[in-house]
């Protein structure tokens, strides 16, 4: 099949194609797509940068006094970019403004009104 075919039928330049040729004839069928090393943007960041914005979102708080870090106070903190916090956050799974507990009512009625509501809704959804 032509490369121009092949390049039409996967969406790629005819020069992807023979660079793929040229791969499987020097290198086999295993070097098909995998990129060089060295090859790709190199990060402007430091090693330790993400490091350091894990260990800062998971164990300290912003001195203003807030319950968590936005990636605007993190990244004023760091001295990094807004976009390069969210990132991360982002590459690590990590969501600071969720809460991860649950708040226990102080109201003395609490039980009262709890059963109140379940046996509202199960009325509406009809649910035994």
């Amino acid at each position: 099949m032509a490369n121009e075919e092949i390049a039409r039928r996967c969406g790629v330049d005819p020069n992807t194609v023979r660079r793929w040729r040229r791969c499987f004839v020097e290198a086999g069928v295993e070097s098909v797509g995998v990129i060089a090393k060295g090859r790709g943007q190199k990060s402007a960041l430091g090693d330790d940068t993400a490091a350091e914005v894990v260990r800062v979102t998971c164990l300290e708080s912003p001195e203003d006094g807030s319950t968590h870090w936005t990636t605007r106070t993190l990244a004023r903190r760091l001295g990094i970019s807004k976009d390069t916090a969210a990132r991360i956050w982002r590459d690590h799974n990590l969501k600071p403004w969720k809460v991860a507990s649950f708040k226990i009512s102080n109201d003395p009625h609490f039980e009262d009104n709890l059963v109140d509501v379940v046996g509202l809704y199960l009325d509406l959804t009809g649910s035994p």
